[in-house]
């Protein structure tokens, strides 16, 4: 993982803060250089539990067509009940997540894109209280567990969506995706 984040970093240093259209400099055909962003994302396994977050992704373009760079942030799920357990199972966590986006553009002008792409990590989740509550037989009754516990979970997903050219150097982005934890959507901004 260390040598992954420092590779990561010497591609940020070694390349030029170019944005990713043409109003950099480069041919419209030519689109590459530093790329960042920020979005937010909501994950669903279901109707009831939901697991959010805001993640900021720095990286490379390294043409029209192909983006790698890491996403970090701050990931939360809110208070849940499952089944009659009246426990609650929520959490704060940080994503490290690798992310590789392939762009197709669309129409004659080509500013704005179908996109596809895949994210791979971890996700380190800090649980307040609750989690791993046990069920009592005899009395019929929900334990709660209420010492904090800290849970790493890796962290597989797929995506796709549209990107919209809004100005010489920022986009916006709107998504779906399906990862490990469910299926979700995401909206956010590039530069």
């Amino acid at each position: 993982m260390k040598k992954l984040l420092l590779t990561v970093a010497m591609v940020m240093l070694a390349c030029g803060a170019y944005a990713q259209t043409e109003g950099n400099g480069l041919q419209s055909e030519d689109v590459k250089g530093f790329q960042w962003g920020v979005a937010f994302r909501a994950e669903y396994v279901n109707y009831i539990n939901g697991h959010y977050a805001t993640n900021i992704s720095a990286g490379y373009r390294i043409n029209r067509g192909n983006y790698v760079g890491v996403q970090s942030g701050f990931a939360f799920k809110g208070s849940t009940y499952i089944d009659a357990d009246p426990g609650r199972y929520e959490y704060r966590g940080v994503p490290l997540l690798a992310d590789y986006i392939h762009y197709f553009p669309l129409g004659k002008a080509k500013s704005h894109s179908f996109y596809a792409g895949s994210e791979l990590g971890f996700l380190f989740a800090h649980y307040y209280e609750g989690f791993g509550a046990t069920v009592d037989r005899e009395k019929q009754t929900f334990v709660r567990n209420t010492t904090p516990v800290t849970r790493t979970y890796p962290y597989i997903g797929v995506k796709t969506g549209l990107d919209f050219k809004l100005g010489d150097c920022l986009h916006l982005q709107i998504g779906t995706m399906m990862s490990y934890f469910g299926f979700g959507a995401a909206a956010g901004i590039t530069f």
